[in-house]
């Protein structure tokens, strides 16, 4: 069996020889998990702001993060300011820096629904 996978994302597998005049492929897109796409492989950030539009952002977040956002939470979160961006020629523009320190801004953390023991007389 003969499996590639190619820049774009496409897997392509063959079963047989050719020789053999048995052969046969499947092609199917493949979308990594976040664990495989950040496990070994460096995503470069730069400050400088060169992924244009909203759509375009979307797109980078998926491809170099692995993380599924929507267009319009992208524009959402912009204009509320949570995203950093540059107005260039009239199209907004966001640096991948930006995009990077967004999403980890997103983090949660645990919250406990244990009640503090402030009170010596608390449960």
């Amino acid at each position: 069996m003969i499996t590639t996978l190619d820049g774009s994302g496409r897997v392509e597998v063959g079963i047989g020889r050719r020789s053999d005049g048995f052969t046969g492929s499947v092609e199917a897109s493949v979308r990594e998990p976040l664990s495989s796409n950040i496990s070994g492989e460096a995503v470069e950030l730069s400050p400088v702001p060169n992924i244009k539009q909203p759509a375009e952002a979307v797109r980078w977040i998926g491809e170099n993060l692995g993380i599924d956002v929507t267009e319009r939470y992208i524009v959402d979160k912009t204009k509320q300011g949570r995203i950093a961006y540059a107005i260039i020629g009239g199209k907004r523009y966001y640096s991948s820096q930006a995009l990077v320190d967004f999403i980890l801004s997103c983090n949660k953390t645990a919250v406990s629904t244990k009640p503090q023991a402030t009170d010596p007389w608390a449960v």
